[in-house]
């Protein structure tokens, strides 16, 4: 949360840098988050974002 409090958004790609875990993990909590209400995903695919939900 604080990557995306500070940049606006985060990718599937940067949560599995920067939580060192695989893509499918990496996923698997965005979905998590998604769900929880705490971020909001903005596009498909590749080109998918994460927001902080408002």
């Amino acid at each position: 949360m604080q990557h995306v409090r500070a940049h606006g958004r985060i990718t599937r790609r940067e949560v599995a840098e920067l939580c060192q875990i695989s893509d499918r993990q990496a996923t698997y909590l965005l979905q998590k988050m998604v769900q929880r209400g705490q971020l909001q995903r903005r596009g498909r695919g590749r080109g998918a974002v994460y927001v902080q939900s408002k």
